[in-house]
């Protein structure tokens, strides 16, 4: 079995800093087990996400109560961005998408399966 470890959908850790941003951060919808070679490339390709405001995270999570699994919240996430039809929760979606192809290749199930 290869390594795995786990990406948060937003990082970087320091820049969430109360209470509401670390729970945001932390989500179970938002922290996704992967292989450690595929979480590797993510970060090399990709620079953090823009950080939502105050007010765009607790849309968020509002949306997530039916969320918690990994992958669905994210793509539940990008939806819910697209209908807010603002540039940052446009911003916001369009780096979700990117970060997509590369969960989607190496998340691991919570039976540690390959997805």
């Amino acid at each position: 079995m290869e390594r795995t470890n786990v990406h948060h959908v937003w990082w970087e850790r320091r820049r969430y800093k109360t209470h509401l941003e670390k729970r945001f951060r932390t989500h179970g919808a938002f922290v996704i087990p992967m292989l450690v070679p595929v979480h590797a490339d993510l970060h090399h390709d990709m620079m953090p996400p823009p950080k939502p405001d105050r007010q765009l995270m607790l849309g968020i999570l509002d949306n997530l109560e039916d969320y918690q699994r990994p992958l669905e919240g994210v793509f539940a996430t990008v939806d819910y961005l697209r209908e807010q039809e603002t540039r940052t929760a446009d911003r916001l979606a369009n780096h979700l998408t990117r970060q997509i192809g590369y969960l989607t290749v190496g998340a691991i199930n919570y039976d540690n399966q390959l997805r």
